[in-house]
């Protein structure tokens, strides 16, 4: 009963603090739901080409670079977001797409509560260890962001305490075995660098004093994992060619040692600041030393420790050690939850394990308050800052980019995460506060965040216009989860409706006119904007449809009909009828707002070389800049 009653408040307090207007911001979780709402409208995973972070395939489209399992549970949502778009209008399905990170962490809390207690930890410790699995700790925030670490982060849990829970068993071990592999399995399959660390679950299975039931226990474990392994072993192949491929340009080229003390201690990502329980569950040890495989319960506490240093060791050396986007040391945050079920067993008094827990919960209260995403936004539209080009080659092509010079340049948290005066809890309360400005006040404040006096080049020369930096900082408001389907969601991020869009641009990169014609007649229809009303044209006209077209156009209003994408079309069906004046003056009426695309060879080139659909002559070489905001 206590344990319900803390998985609940957990539930209830991550609700109450999401704000659902950020879903989709971030290209991490934006792939992984496109790639479910792929599988809801067309049976297949691709993406289109040239749109997003995404990585292009010989077949003329793209796929996401990240673990499948998320996007395979984020599937029920893609499959109801087109009816609550039709009835509470654009944006109102936002908080559907959060429903899986927040029940993971739920459940992840939950798994550790459990542990703690079969290895008889009492009420207090319990809820205890519910809190530093969740809004005590960093995974707390990504409740609310679609990120694949909450789904990590639970079957890694559920994979320890089935383990323990075999282990211990007399009789019926059998199927909490399999729970346990099956568990392993899931891990692999949401993200690919776990089949390092998710196989430590299942350490408490081993007992050197029972050698036939080991190997049994095993047995059962990888039948349970057979399954997901397979799943992801198919869809690597799918998607990349070669297991292990959604990263082909990634680098170990961090300095491992670096990375090491930054992950653990580091000012801005260790993990010690932002979760000082860790101490404890290290003075957990204590409890077996010399006796480490002797009980299932040393058994565990080195399995939890195993998958911790695992991840750990493999982030240090990453070029992005740090994760970038998100609260913490991201890439280990999944592992938190195994630790936390130790950490209240430590020999320690009952006052000090509360004191911890309220000290772990304070130290993660700023990304409840203060949404991640708008400060990873905030923080990848500033001045991407230079670096030499000897050291170019350490960094993948998406993590880089060139200033006007072409001098190379590094996303800026490459830098900023080893500035003491970036640290994310002076960052995020600066961000919630100048949030609260008015549109110019907070255009002028923008320009001077708290490194300033430390990397003046990492921070504007210029203001943004106020309707940018509104965009980019939103005002604050009280936030819950499910405030979209009020039909307040939009249209700061609208990421079903940005999801179907992608798969009409797919469709018609592909040539399956059929397809996109019917995909851009529903997406019209749910948000009559005007790129998709662009896209839609486009797909009439590339099916010989001119009529269709010409009413479609005078149904729309003078404010949809202004958007520049819609001249580009027009001057398309221009240039099929031989119109060539108008062609070009439709063209170079917009041609301002298509930079470094075919538009502007197409004003000087004959009708005859023009590229000959929308895609082809709008499409763009695109950074993970997540806003298009001037720098």
């Amino acid at each position: 009963m206590v344990l319900r009653v803390a998985v609940l408040g957990v539930l209830l307090a991550l609700a109450a603090t999401g704000d659902d207007r950020h879903v989709g911001l971030i290209a991490d979780g934006r792939q992984m739901i496109r790639t479910a709402v792929a599988l809801t409208e067309t049976g297949e995973i691709g993406q289109a080409t040239g749109r997003d972070f995404s990585l292009p395939r010989a077949g003329g489209d793209a796929v996401s670079r990240f673990g499948m399992a998320t996007s395979l549970l984020q599937m029920p949502a893609a499959w109801i977001a087109p009816y609550v778009e039709a009835s509470r209008g654009p944006g109102s399905s936002q908080a559907l797409f959060l429903l899986v990170p927040w029940l993971a962490v739920g459940l992840a809390a939950a798994a550790a509560g459990r542990l703690a207690r079969h290895l008889g930890a009492g009420d207090t410790a319990v809820v205890c260890a519910v809190l530093l699995a969740s809004i005590a700790s960093p995974l707390g925030s990504y409740a609310t962001l679609e990120f694949s670490e909450p789904v990590q982060a639970a079957a890694l849990a559920v994979g320890l305490l089935a383990a323990v829970s075999a282990a211990r068993a007399t009789d019926d071990w059998r199927g909490p075995a399999c729970v346990a592999g099956l568990a392993v399995g899931l891990a692999v399959l949401a993200k690919s660098s776990l089949i390092v660390a998710a196989p430590a679950v299942l350490l408490p299975l081993i007992d050197p004093g029972a050698r036939r039931r080991t190997w049994q226990a095993l047995t059962w474990a990888g039948a349970g994992a057979a399954v997901p392994l397979a799943m992801w072993a198919g869809f690597e192949w799918i998607r990349f060619g070669a297991l292990f491929g959604g990263y082909p340009d990634d680098r170990f080229t961090h300095s491992w040692m670096d990375g090491a003390w930054r992950l653990l201690v580091g000012p801005n990502r260790g993990l010690v600041w932002f979760w000082p329980a860790l101490i404890l569950f290290g003075w957990t040890a204590v409890r077996w030393r010399g006796a480490w495989l002797a009980t299932p319960a040393a058994r565990a506490w080195l399995g939890a420790a195993l998958v911790l240093v695992a991840q750990w060791a493999i982030a240090a050396g990453y070029w992005g050690w740090h994760g970038m986007e998100g609260w913490g040391p991201r890439l280990i945050v999944s592992s938190i939850p195994l630790l936390a079920a130790f950490a209240v067993l430590a020999p320690v008094a009952r006052g000090w394990l509360v004191g911890v827990t309220m000290v772990c919960t304070a130290a993660n209260v700023m990304p409840l308050v203060q949404h991640p995403t708008p400060v990873a936004t905030y923080v990848m539209n500033l001045p991407w800052p230079e670096i030499s080009p000897a050291v170019r080659p350490r960094f993948p092509y998406y993590a880089t980019g060139q200033t006007v010079t072409g001098a190379p340049t590094v996303v800026p948290f490459e830098i900023l995460d080893v500035v003491p005066s970036a640290n994310p809890w002076q960052v995020y309360a600066w961000f919630w506060r100048v949030s609260h400005l008015d549109d110019r006040a907070l255009s002028d404040a923008l320009r001077s965040p708290p490194w300033s006096a430390d990397r003046r080049d990492i921070t504007l020369t210029t203001g943004w216009p106020p309707a940018v930096a509104r965009q980019i900082a939103p005002r604050p408001r009280v936030g819950f989860l499910g405030r979209s389907l009020t039909g307040t969601g939009g249209p700061y991020a609208t990421v079903y409706l940005d999801a179907l869009l992608d798969q009409v641009v797919r469709a018609t990169q592909l040539g399956r006119l059929d397809v996109a014609l019917a995909l851009s007649a529903r997406r019209v229809h749910l948000a009559p904007d005007g790129e998709a009303a662009a896209w839609h044209l486009e797909s009439l006209r590339r099916v010989g449809r001119a009529s269709d077209a010409e009413m479609l156009l005078r149904s729309l209003p003078a404010a949809t009909r202004a958007h520049p994408l819609i001249n580009v079309v027009l001057a398309l069906f221009d240039r099929d009828a031989g119109e060539e004046q108008r062609a070009r003056a439709l063209l170079r009426s917009v041609a301002d707002q298509f930079p470094g695309t075919a538009v502007a060879r197409a004003l000087t080139e004959p009708l005859t070389r023009w590229p000959s659909t929308l895609d082809r002559l709008t499409q763009a070489e695109r950074r993970d800049s997540l806003i298009a905001a001037p720098r």
